[in-house]
């Protein structure tokens, strides 16, 4: 709306990496600078404010924490489509090691500027969204017991991005992205479909407006990854479809406790 108005509106070069990109605020009209306009009002922005926490320990009286873990959508900074670049990204990570716990990043990468901006002010260790939420299912003691007889199908349904996982023995054997609100109901579901009989090329759901899939090892014995678990704000629109779960009673925080149960699961000692 500001820039609609024919309003001026700026940002610094690492704040738009932190964003989403250069060229991409570029291209929604912001200027790109190093210092604020006169004529402009600096608006400071961040994911994580350590002063603001810092106060709210002190005032809680409760103890400053020794670590930090955070997280956020990173699709990372790339000089290719941000959705296929994402995909990729994820088919690295399923051929180093499809534990999703191994995920979670001692230091960022240098290609993901909102991680690394994120990391900055944390000093923790970080790791993406979609990799919370799929350990945010596997913290519900029945569902990793489930993965470890057959193969389940993890989706956790966003505000903005539906995320589906095939997991079997709490390892990620595929992974699909596309936004919630762009895919219908039975074009999802014979998404899903597709993905369970691996037969999904990461170029259709490209074409279709979604991010892609991602696929690691064949696990045979896994079977058909039927048995499927909901989460993430939208489930809702996958009713009938899978089991709702709610990791530990508290579904909205399913990822926050999917980066501590997956961060002391990797590292019990740190």
């Amino acid at each position: 709306g500001h820039i609609a108005a024919g309003l001026t509106a700026t940002a610094t070069e690492a704040a738009a990496r932190a964003i989403g990109g250069v060229e991409t605020v570029r291209a929604l009209g912001v200027t790109i600078t190093e210092s604020c306009p006169a004529t402009c009002v600096p608006v400071h922005l961040e994911d994580f404010s350590p002063g603001f926490w810092d106060s709210l320990f002190r005032l809680s009286a409760l103890p400053q924490p020794h670590m930090i873990l955070a997280a956020a959508q990173d699709t990372g900074a790339h000089a290719g489509d941000e959705r296929q670049e994402r995909m990729k990204g994820w088919d690295a990570l399923l051929a180093a090691d499809p534990d999703p716990s191994r995920w979670i990043y001692p230091q960022a990468p240098g290609s993901m500027d909102r991680l690394r901006a994120l990391q900055s002010k944390t000093g923790g260790p970080v790791a993406d969204t979609a990799t919370c939420a799929i350990l945010g299912a596997l913290c519900d003691a029945d569902v990793v017991e489930r993965s470890f007889r057959e193969g389940i199908t993890i989706i956790n349904a966003g505000n903005e991005h539906t995320l589906a996982a095939l997991v079997y023995r709490g390892r990620v054997c595929g992974l699909y992205e596309h936004h919630t609100d762009r895919r219908e109901l039975p074009l999802l579901l014979e998404d899903l479909r597709q993905l369970r009989l691996r037969w999904l090329p990461a170029e259709d759901v490209h074409a279709s407006g979604g991010h892609g899939t991602a696929f690691g090892e064949h696990c045979e014995a896994a079977g058909s990854f039927a048995p499927t678990y909901l989460l993430g704000p939208r489930r809702n629109l996958l009713s009938g479809h899978g089991r709702n779960i709610a990791p530990y009673g508290d579904m909205p925080h399913a990822g926050c406790f999917g980066i501590l149960h997956g961060w002391a699961q990797a590292r019990p000692h740190s």
